[in-house]
């Protein structure tokens, strides 16, 4: 018996020392396996991740408002973006009805009718495509506003003007309104609650009489409609012929006729971008005033035929004195442009507010820099014949709401609106 148990030990013993190595081995694959996972799971593509990512994923989609406007009109726009590493289904809530809405448009949601004036409450959900169908909600509280403006003008029936002028009007609002961004035109707010609208005219715009219908939005974008009567008259302008010598064209970088026309494209481009931005200053001020002294001599609106054969339009004054003669400011403002601009040579963009811009071109100096404010006769540059200029003079433009308008008859003008402002208001009849 004593032998029988010794041998039976002694194959336990074996059978334990053999099977130590094995687990030893097995252990070592698996943290090579380990390894190699971790190794790949840095190295993997972004395609793999997204496709194979939804197995591990618990975090939620994250919703971000995209703006701070809460008071709609008839219409709702509500722009949002969503981040998460899968996929995402959209849909919204209106108040409390618990049916999900798909977002049809990719991040906006858009309401179009449906809902009555007053507070209501939108709620965007994100549902991602992660196994656990990570969820996210955003309450957006809104509020709905239908009634329309009441706008009533308060000047002349009928406005009687010219090509190429800056027409005004005066109107009361029952709330306070604004155009939209792209408008012919630009209403300023005035301190007795009225409103200034600025109607420039193209040197193009067809005579004759006609009906404007200005469109002024209230703050949840309700439109109301002002109606006037303008009365356009012709201006005779003279052409004329100028011819564009290497030379000429050399100031300007370019060395055919044909380059110059493509920058002339580009830069009226470029000064459209600028003149575009809208801003709004605390206060209105009409105190404007010629931005050098010398001779108008080229005038607004004439046709000039370039090497006998492109015909443009003359959209500015000049103005003739010796190089370095002063320039100033025409008015109060913010430097929105100061550097060289093409066929414009040295050159300064002002932007007055309300859509109100002045231009000087041809510079010999520049002496503010973009982002400087500026007041109605500051110095800011010398005059010159950089650019496409044939001899010393200053290049002088305004554009109202991205229209040139005479720049003689806009200084007429806010003279005039000055002028108004000193007067005692008089007493209705």
């Amino acid at each position: 018996m004593a032998g029988f148990g010794s041998s039976q030990l002694s194959r336990q013993s074996i059978s334990r020392r053999s099977s130590g190595p094995w687990r030893l081995r097995l252990l070592a694959v698996f943290m090579a396996i380990l390894a190699v996972a971790a190794i790949v799971s840095v190295f993997v593509s972004e395609r793999a991740r997204a496709t194979w990512g939804w197995l591990a994923d618990l975090s939620d989609p994250e919703i971000r408002l995209g703006t701070e406007r809460t008071l709609f009109g008839p219409e709702i726009r509500l722009p949002f973006a969503v981040e998460d590493r899968n996929a995402v289904a959209l849909t919204y809530r209106v108040d409390n009805d618990p049916q999900e809405i798909p977002i049809a448009s990719p991040e906006v949601v858009h309401l179009t009718k449906g809902l009555d004036a007053g507070p209501h409450a939108v709620t965007i959900v994100a549902v991602d495509a992660a196994l656990l169908s990570n969820r996210a909600e955003l309450r957006v509280p809104v509020e709905i506003d239908q009634s329309r403006p009441t706008v009533t003008l308060k000047t002349d029936p009928i406005v009687w003007t010219k090509q190429g002028q800056l027409a005004h009007l005066r109107f009361v609002s029952s709330e306070e309104v604004e155009t939209a961004a792209d408008a012919p035109y630009s209403i300023i707010r005035e301190p007795d609650g009225g409103y200034l609208l600025l109607r420039p005219v193209p040197i193009d715009e067809a005579t004759g009489m006609k009906t404007d219908q200005y469109e002024l939005y209230d703050r949840a974008g309700n439109v109301g409609v002002l109606t006037q009567r303008i009365q356009i008259k012709p201006v005779a302008l003279r052409d004329g012929t100028v011819t564009l010598t290497d030379a000429l064209l050399a100031k300007c970088g370019v060395s055919t006729f044909a380059e110059q026309e493509t920058l002339r494209e580009q830069n009226y481009a470029q000064i459209t971008q600028i003149c575009s931005v809208r801003s709004t200053p605390e206060s209105f001020s009409a105190r404007y005033q010629r931005p050098s002294i010398g001779e108008w001599t080229s005038l607004y609106g004439e046709r000039r035929l370039y090497n006998k054969t492109s015909w443009h339009r003359h959209l500015a004054m000049d103005i003739a004195h010796l190089a370095g003669a002063e320039i100033v400011a025409s008015g109060d403002g913010t430097v929105a442009y100061a550097d060289v601009l093409g066929i414009y040579g040295n050159c300064i963009i002002i932007d007055h507010g309300w859509r109100i811009y002045s231009l000087y071109a041809h510079l010999a100096s520049l002496e503010v820099a973009k982002g400087d404010t500026v007041k109605a006769g500051q110095r800011i540059a010398s005059m010159g014949d950089t650019g496409l200029a044939g001899g010393v003079h200053l290049h002088y433009s305004i554009l109202v709401a991205n229209v040139y308008v005479s720049p003689d008859q806009f200084l007429q003008k806010m003279a005039e609106l000055a002028a108004e402002k000193t007067q005692p208001a008089a007493e209705n009849p």
